[in-house]
């Protein structure tokens, strides 16, 4: 399936106090590739206007990439979970000295990795994920499970087919 992704994105206008990015990493080496796929994210930050939304997003992208592909030891959803809870655990970081902390910082952060015919979900908080199947579109984000039951992450995994399209975004993706 690696051969048959093709990727469209697709931006909205810019919102004071709100920032959002795409994120797409596909691993040059075929060893790393094989273990945890081709990822893609979705990032929506919303807090104070004179807070540095972007930086903060970026660096969370960073740390979420990090942790999710130095983790040599878990399975794909597991690994996926730590990266996420990770990257929530970064910004309360980034935040201990700042103002901002004061009003907070509102993370959703959705991923998706495709490794061969499986396409594996997670989710900390209000990311969407719709698959376009067979003429039908279902709201993936609605069927995500929470493992832990902790309310934190939820998360999903389902065989991928020809011809499905997902659409990866950010809460707002609905409205569009």
């Amino acid at each position: 399936m690696d051969a048959l992704i093709q990727r469209k994105y697709f931006i909205g206008k810019s919102i004071p106090g709100v920032w959002s990015s795409v994120y797409e990493y596909k691993p040059q080496s075929s060893e790393i590739r094989a273990t945890h796929g081709q990822i893609f994210a979705a990032i929506c930050l919303k807090g104070p206007k004179e807070f540095s939304l972007p930086t903060a997003g970026n660096m969370l992208l960073d740390r979420f990439h990090e942790v999710y592909f130095e983790n040599k030891h878990d399975k794909t959803l597991i690994a996926m979970e730590k990266a996420l809870l990770e990257s929530g655990k970064y910004l309360q970081k980034i935040l201990e000295n700042d103002t901002a902390a004061d009003i907070g910082i509102d993370l959703n952060l959705i991923s998706m990795v495709i490794n061969k015919d499986i396409l594996y979900v997670s989710s900390l908080g209000k990311g969407k994920l719709y698959a376009y199947r067979d003429g039908d579109l279902t709201d993936i984000s609605e069927a995500l499970r929470d493992p832990t039951g902790e309310g934190l992450v939820r998360e999903a995994s389902l065989v991928a087919k020809k011809g499905d399209v997902y659409l990866l975004g950010t809460p707002e993706l609905d409205q569009e």
